[in-house]
């Protein structure tokens, strides 16, 4: 099968039953690496890792790269647990002409390249679907396209313009039309 990756922070009450789904979790700190590892030797099989570096979105993972390398790095001496990639998000991808953006991927490319010199072999991702569209810069190994799956256009733009083509549609019907009164119940 294709793996599930868990982005979002779990606590230590949530690590094992999150793990036995065969999900590859989120951590940026030691602590973290740790709970992934008890948890580990609780479901006797190894845990793939994603290491989040936090670059300024403000949501959560390591402020500090420093921390998040440590995380990697805790992770390479232990049995149960693997740390396979890195990663962030962008605050503003969709926001054509901001900096920001371009101040997370340098702070980013910067962390991946520290963190391979750890773990050469380490995936990288960062591109939602704003990003994948902006800039091929912040591609890496993949992307985690959203919004654009289903057809529209993270800019709000003409999708079609853009090369989108709508995933879905909603169809329906009236099924009743009926008078009701000031007062009454519907």
């Amino acid at each position: 099968g294709v793996p599930v990756i868990l982005l979002a922070p779990i606590n230590d009450d949530e690590i094992v039953a999150a793990a036995a789904t065969g999900a590859e979790l989120t951590v940026w700190n030691t602590a973290q690496v740790e709970s992934a590892a008890r948890a580990a030797v609780l479901l006797g099989r190894a845990i793939n890792l994603h290491v989040k570096l936090d670059s300024g979105m403000g949501r959560f993972g390591a402020r500090d790269s420093g921390e998040a390398l440590q995380a990697i790095a805790t992770a390479d001496q232990m049995d149960h647990v693997e740390p396979i990639a890195v990663w962030t998000h962008f605050a503003t991808a969709d926001e054509p002409g901001d900096d920001y953006f371009a101040h997370q991927l340098e702070r980013f490319t910067a962390f991946v390249e520290a963190a391979r010199e750890l773990r050469p072999e380490l995936l990288a991702h960062a591109a939602n679907s704003a990003a994948l569209l902006r800039d091929p810069a912040s591609h890496f190994d993949f992307a985690r396209a959203g919004i654009a799956i289903y057809g529209l256009d993270p800019f709000g733009g003409d999708a079609v313009a853009t090369g989108l083509a709508p995933a879905l549609s909603l169809h329906s019907y009236v099924a009743s039309v009926r008078e009701v009164g000031a007062g009454e119940s519907v």
